[in-house]
């Protein structure tokens, strides 16, 4: 076994550690090291001074904590919030659900653009739809989603107009472009029910169109 042996100080635990030793050398010093990623301030190792397991605590001691950057937000009284979007309720989660499904399409279909479009006609698709998206969670989440939900309803018609222009552009297929039409007009009346709902709990009777 070369290397990867504790010995008496933590720099004998590094693999690359040969102490200029010959060839035939041998000696009883052998060992192996364990590993783990603590989920919170680490406990002490008990152990005697100058034995194996007091090495090992001094090796880990050492050692720097290193910073979690993946996945980690912040609240603003700093707390740590989870990576993972936690699904909306109420009336916006469908809407919201049922656009997100349709960016999961859109965004692979647009790279399959001509490389003129993909960078004109294509950007707009995808800044549209995004939009929707932004929309439709600030209206989620909003005590008063009103704006937000006519801003969406705006994005949604340029969206339609953009699909029918890619379509007569050849860009799209007769297929692709039913499946956006219906999958527009589905998250379009389900805004557009949002938007009646509000309005009759606010006393006002007319639509939204």
């Amino acid at each position: 076994m070369r290397g990867g042996g504790w010995n008496n100080k933590p720099g004998n635990a590094r693999s690359a550690k040969r102490n200029r030793n010959t060839p035939g050398n041998r000696n009883d010093t052998l060992g192996f090291r364990l590993a783990s990623t603590p989920q919170s301030q680490s406990r002490p190792l008990h152990g005697a001074a100058g034995s194996t397991c007091g090495v090992h605590r001094r090796a880990m001691s050492s050692a720097a904590p290193r910073p979690r950057l993946a996945g980690t937000l912040r609240d603003a009284g700093g707390s740590f919030l989870p990576h993972v979007m936690n699904r909306p309720q109420g009336r916006g989660a469908t809407a919201l659900e049922k656009h997100y499904g349709f960016l999961l399409w859109l965004l692979p279909t647009v790279e399959q653009f001509p490389r003129g479009q993909k960078f004109l006609l294509g950007d707009r698709l995808q800044t549209a739809a995004l939009t929707v998206l932004e929309c439709l969670i600030d209206a989620t989440y909003s005590r008063r989603p009103e704006s937000a939900l006519a801003k969406a309803n705006l994005e949604l018609e340029k969206l339609r107009v953009l699909f029918r222009l890619a379509h007569d552009l050849h860009h799209v297929d007769g297929r692709r472009y039913e499946f956006a039409a219906r999958s527009l007009d589905e998250v379009g009346r389900l805004v557009g029910g949002w938007r009646r709902a509000l309005q009759a709990q606010s006393g006002h009777g007319d639509g939204a169109p």
